[in-house]
């Protein structure tokens, strides 16, 4: 098995839940893998329920730094120092509020372990063949 000394980035950050009149903490993990270097993963948790995974693009979480982005399930709005976060899915909406820089952060890692426009070139589907058949 391979290793690789920049395989991805993690952070994580609390992020509100709003919604009525409540305004809810929120444990959020923001996760990219070199492996797959178009999305990110952002996964949810409030107190002990089960951890809710939304994966979408690095380019549209990029683009929310700087303006409104996004159709149908993740909606991406920035504010003066914050970002609001719309997830839908048949099950129901969710409003979050997410730290702006902290996400600038994140994305500014991902940017050092794949440069945007480089994602494709990491393709090595011969390499990845020939793994699978020593594994």
């Amino acid at each position: 098995m391979k290793h690789h000394a920049a395989v991805g980035h993690r952070m994580i950050t609390d992020m509100v839940l709003l919604g009525g009149d409540r305004v809810s903490p929120v444990h959020a993990e923001l996760r990219y893998y070199r492996k797959d270097p178009l999305a990110v993963q952002l996964r949810l948790s409030i107190g002990r329920s089960p951890t809710v995974l939304w994966v979408f693009s690095r380019d549209l979480l990029m683009t929310g730094l700087r303006r409104p982005s996004g159709v149908g399930d993740v909606r991406l709005c920035p504010t003066h120092d914050t970002m609001i976060i719309e997830l839908r899915s048949v099950a129901g909406k969710a409003v979050l509020l997410a730290y702006l820089p902290d996400v600038a952060s994140f994305l500014d890692h991902t940017v050092s372990f794949v440069p945007v426009g480089s994602e494709t070139a990491l393709d090595d589907i011969d390499g990845e063949l020939i793994e699978l058949g020593h594994a």
